[in-house]
């Protein structure tokens, strides 16, 4: 789950952070929610939304406090009820996408009104549909790739897990759909140990390969 705006809430640099240093931000995130909601700005309002989700996510794997998971589903729901509203800006689809690919992947992931693992699993399938059906028709073919990693994590076992992460290894090694190493190292490292859990090889051996190919080209950028 991932945003970007005005908050310029980088999750990667909160991971490191001591906990005071968290509380401040979580302090003055709040304040920020509560003056951008007064606004008519409803596609920004959307996008520190989808900040504050990945704060509070970041914050419950930290912590396992409820609070923050129920302040993350709280702030999740809002922006489904934002991008659903007549308010919503016509042309931002890919972000209703985005929003809809996020939830289904939260409330998948995540513990949820009391909902058992499966009943969640059809919530987050039918709001995944809903934001492939939208990559789709706008023929957006990175988002395509991103709902697959997410259909992915929706599968019950390793089997549906493979066939949706080659659709989106196929795509992310596409250099028209995707330019970003980390991707095709993370779907290759994936499809890897499948393969070498089924005992195929040959294949977890393609795949290790692949991933040490684009491992060498990331770090080439780098350097």
């Amino acid at each position: 789950i991932k945003g970007y705006g005005p908050m310029n809430v980088n999750i990667n640099q909160l991971k490191n952070q001591k906990t005071a240093m968290a509380k401040w931000i979580k302090d003055h995130e709040d304040k920020e929610l509560n003056a951008i909601e007064k606004t008519n700005s409803y596609f920004d309002i959307n996008v520190v939304y989808t900040d504050a989700v990945s704060f509070y996510v970041l914050a419950y794997n930290k912590t396992k406090n409820k609070i923050d998971l129920d302040k993350a589903f709280e702030y999740a729901e809002k922006s489904i009820n934002l991008v659903n509203s007549n308010k919503f800006p016509y042309y931002s689809e890919y972000a209703k996408a985005a929003v809809y690919n996020n939830f289904a992947s939260l409330i998948n992931q995540y513990p949820y009104k009391n909902y058992t693992k499966e009943k969640r699993r059809i919530i987050a399938k039918s709001y995944l549909d809903q934001a492939f059906s939208i990559a789709e028709k706008i023929k957006i073919k990175n988002f395509e790739m991103i709902c697959y990693t997410t259909y992915a994590e929706l599968c019950p076992d390793s089997s549906c897990t493979k066939t949706y992460l080659e659709k989106a290894y196929q795509l992310a090694i596409d250099r028209s759909v995707n330019k970003r190493d980390y991707i095709k190292i993370y779907l290759a490292n994936a499809l890897k140990n499948i393969y070498q859990n089924e005992n195929n090889y040959d294949k977890a051996f393609e795949y290790s390969e692949q991933e040490l190919k684009f491992s060498k080209i990331s770090s080439e950028k780098i350097n």
